[in-house]
Order: structure tokens, then C-alpha cells, then sequence
């Protein structure tokens, strides 16, 4: 399994071979649904205006960023 802490969301449509890191946030839906999910960045510098203008939901809470692997450990 990949580093991701929750469901996998990537907003700006990088190809996985520019995502760097990742991020988790909480977001709200329109009827105020909680949803954890695991956001991919190619900028761990990336800001909560630059997501907020590409997101569908809204941002309530949110981690600093984190470096992020596509690897997957082996399950024995």
C-alpha cells in the first residue's frame, strides 16, 4: 500500500510520476458530510488558495504536507 493515509484525491490531474507529496485533509460536502481523504501534490509548498480554487469541497481541516511514494510494501 501506497503512504496514504485515506481516500486518494488528486486535483490537479498530476501524472503520478510529478506527485512528490500529499496532504490529508477534511473536507465538507454540500450537505456537510465529513470525508477524510488524502490529497496529491507535486509542491509540498502548495497553499490552501491554490487547492481551494481546483477542490469541489470545502477544505475544514488539513495537515502540512508530507513527501509521498507510490511504492507498495509486500504483504506476507
Amino acid at each position: 500500500m501506497s503512504n496514504a493515509r485515506y481516500f486518494i484525491h488528486n486535483p490537479f490531474m498530476l501524472p503520478d510520476s510529478e506527485v512528490t507529496h500529499a496532504m490529508d485533509v477534511e473536507v465538507r460536502d454540500c450537505e456537510c458530510n465529513r470525508i477524510e481523504m488524502t490529497l496529491l501534490l507535486s509542491d509540498p509548498d502548495t497553499s490552501l488558495d491554490d487547492l481551494d480554487k481546483v477542490m469541489e469541497w470545502s477544505i475544514r481541516a488539513w495537515s502540512d504536507s508530507y513527501p509521498f511514494t507510490w511504492e507498495y510494501s509486500k504483504c506476507t
